[in-house]
Order: C-alpha cells, then sequence, then structure tokens
C-alpha cells in the first residue's frame, strides 16, 4: 500500500473545507426549491391507508425539524469548511517553513567557502605536524627527514582515497580543501540527505611514539573546525579522529592508554559528543572498514 504524502493531507483538508463551503451555499437553495411532496390535501390524504398516513406525518415532522435548523446548517457548514482550509494551510505552512529552512540551510552550504589546498599549503601543513612531533622526537625542532614527509604524504592520500573509493551514496568527498580560507580540513563528508550528519574527518600519522600533547592539539583544531562549520551551516556533524601509527614503535598498551586520554579529553566538549576516533597501523589502512566512521 502506498504511503500516504504528508502534503496530500493537507490537500485533503482544503479540500474537504472548500466542498464544506459550497454546500453551505447549495443546501439552503435545494431546500427551499424542494416541496417534499407533502403538499396534499387532506381528501387525499385520507384516501391512503394507514401506514402510507403514519409516513407522509413522519416525513413532516423532519420536514419540520429541517425547517427549525435550516439557518444553522449554512453557518456550521461553512465554519467547518474554513476550519478545515485553515487547518490544512497552517499545516502546509508549516511544513513549507521547514522545507524553506532547509532550503536556506542549504543555501548556506553552497555559500560555504570550500576550496581546494594548494600544494605549497598543503606541504605548510604537513610541516606544521612534523614540527609539533618533532619537538618531541629531536632537539631540533626544524630538522624534518624527507623520507617521514613523505610518509605522511602518503599515509593521509592512502586513507583519502579509502573514502573516495568506497563512494558512499550518502555523501559528497571533500579531501585537503580549506574551509573559509583559514581551516583547514583532510576530508569533509558532505551528507547527500536528513538521515545523515556531515563527517569532518582530521587525519595524524606518527611515524614514532604516541604523543598526548600533538593528540590533544589536533583533536583542539578538529573542535574549531567542527564549531565553526556547524555555526555557518547549522547542520549536525560527526567529527571523525583517525590516528595512524607505526606498529613496530606503538604497542596496545601505548593504543589503549592514548585512546583512554582521549576518551577522558573530549567527553566534556560538546561537539565531540558524538566523536569518532580509530587507530589503524600504517600497514593495514587498505583493510580499514571505512563503514565504521560512516553510520549513523
Amino acid at each position: 500500500m502506498q504511503k500516504i504524502e504528508y502534503g496530500d493531507i493537507n490537500k485533503f483538508l482544503v479540500s474537504i473545507g472548500l466542498v464544506l463551503i459550497g454546500l453551505a451555499v447549495l443546501t439552503p437553495y435545494l431546500y427551499l426549491k424542494e416541496d417534499f411532496g407533502l403538499f396534499i390535501t387532506t381528501k387525499e390524504f385520507n384516501e391512503f391507508q394507514e401506514p402510507i398516513q403514519s409516513l407522509i406525518l413522519d416525513k413532516q415532522k423532519k420536514v419540520a425539524f429541517i425547517q427549525c435548523i435550516i439557518n444553522w446548517i449554512p453557518l456550521v457548514l461553512s465554519l467547518s469548511g474554513i476550519g478545515l482550509i485553515i487547518w490544512g494551510l497552517r499545516r502546509w505552512f508549516e511544513r513549507q517553513s521547514k522545507i524553506d529552512e532547509r532550503f536556506d540551510k542549504e543555501i548556506l552550504i553552497l555559500d560555504l567557502q570550500i576550496e581546494k589546498q594548494s600544494a605549497t599549503e598543503k606541504l605548510q601543513n604537513i610541516s606544521r605536524d612534523l614540527n609539533e612531533i618533532q619537538i618531541g622526537e629531536s632537539s631540533n625542532p626544524n630538522q624534518i627527514q624527507q623520507k617521514v614527509f613523505k610518509k605522511y604524504l602518503d599515509v593521509e592520500k592512502k586513507v583519502a582515497e579509502l573514502f573516495e573509493s568506497y563512494n558512499s551514496p550518502n555523501f559528497s568527498i571533500y579531501t585537503d580543501i580549506k574551509i573559509d580560507k583559514k581551516y583547514d580540513v583532510d576530508i569533509l563528508l558532505r551528507s547527500k540527505n536528513n538521515k545523515f550528519s556531515d563527517r569532518i574527518v582530521e587525519i595524524k600519522y606518527f611515524s614514532d611514539f604516541l604523543q598526548t600533547n600533538i593528540l590533544e592539539s589536533a583533536l583542539n583544531r578538529l573542535n574549531r573546525t567542527s564549531n565553526h562549520y556547524f555555526k555557518l551551516t547549522n547542520k549536525k556533524i560527526v567529527p571523525v579522529f583517525i590516528v595512524v601509527y607505526d606498529k613496530a614503535k606503538v604497542n596496545q598498551e601505548s593504543i589503549e592508554k592514548s585512546k583512554k586520554q582521549l576518551s577522558e579529553f573530549t567527553k566534556e566538549i560538546d561537539i565531540f559528543k558524538r566523536i569518532k576516533i580509530e587507530f589503524i597501523d600504517e600497514n593495514s589502512i587498505s583493510g580499514f572498514d571505512v563503514k565504521s566512521v560512516l553510520k549513523k
């Protein structure tokens, strides 16, 4: 059985209202036009048998009753019709206002300045991340090894390709972008319908041991970006934080410790109520199930 559309109910209410108003106009006319076959002489009446006479008398009583209320019938029909029209239109306007509000939000999203990062900006962002990590790894934070730099690029590319190759029917995917010219985003997943929330994905790669202060710094950036996106679009958002590590240098105990620390760090931040945090071994990126962060 086909489901009745919300808009069809409103049309039905308005249609019934119009019919009732039409009846309010026609009823007095039809009543006054009809003689109901009651205009007979006494002689004719006496010629009928008693059952027929009873029917005629009963009909006269009913017509007399209608005669008493005939002035009220058009009023009741008119008020009922007007009431149904107002109800149907009100429901329609409420629905339309929600549609308009959603459309306005979509316009805001379209107006949201999303642009691809230039190659220079991408390299600067990776340099910033590596400089943060190098503070804890090297006496000279400006010495960024070319091998690690290339590895970081490769890791982010592989993760981005995972989402792109999954080709979800529910999301439009944007990689390596800037929002409003100041918020860097590794991956933005914009929902194509109202069933899913948008996702902002932050990727963090550690070639050595995990550092809590660096993880928290990345989460702070994700927090600022997510809040800015929400304020502009008023759309629900699910932040996603993906930490890629070298299994040869990071053990399971260290991962569990970091998960616990990040859980404590994020629990008081409102935008992180639905955050998804994933730890992935760099050699297992291809096996990561993207659906785990795309679920409702």
